[in-house]
């Protein structure tokens, strides 16, 4: 088995082996999308998922590479893409987003479509007006 294969088996263990498909989708989901990125003090940026655990890091001289550690990473800068208000297993938008996240992270194109704060993913709820609540 390659070392990714034996990432993702390792990951997904604590869910159970008799997972349903739509199940199996989910933790796929958390396992290979992005959930955030963090940027350490020298430049690099880690892609982690909603695990928090990195999958991919790009150096500032612009390497990419799979990055499946289980060290801490020492991270300066925190951003989301998304928060449990809008999974991408649930949310089009937000599996939009990460996937193109994903896509631009691989290709040295600049992450967007990150809020700086958790706060800033929280939709209004419906009873309030649209501008309530909302930080972008």
């Amino acid at each position: 088995m390659s070392e990714l294969a034996d990432y993702y088996e390792s990951m997904a263990a604590p869910y159970g082996s008799r997972l349903s498909p739509d199940s199996k989708r989910i933790v796929r989901m958390r396992l290979e999308l992005p959930y955030g990125v963090w940027t350490c003090a020298g430049g690099t940026e880690v892609l982690y998922n909603r695990d928090y655990r990195p999958i991919w890091r790009r150096t500032p001289h612009g390497r990419v590479e799979p990055f499946h550690r289980s060290e801490l990473i020492p991270w300066k800068n925190q951003k989301w893409f998304y928060n449990d208000n809008n999974p991408p297993w649930e949310d089009r938008g937000t599996l939009r987003r990460c996937k193109k996240a994903l896509d631009d992270f691989k290709n040295g194109r600049p992450l967007v479509g990150m809020r700086l704060t958790w706060a800033g993913y929280i939709k209004p709820s419906r009873s309030r007006s649209k501008s309530a609540g909302n930080t972008h």
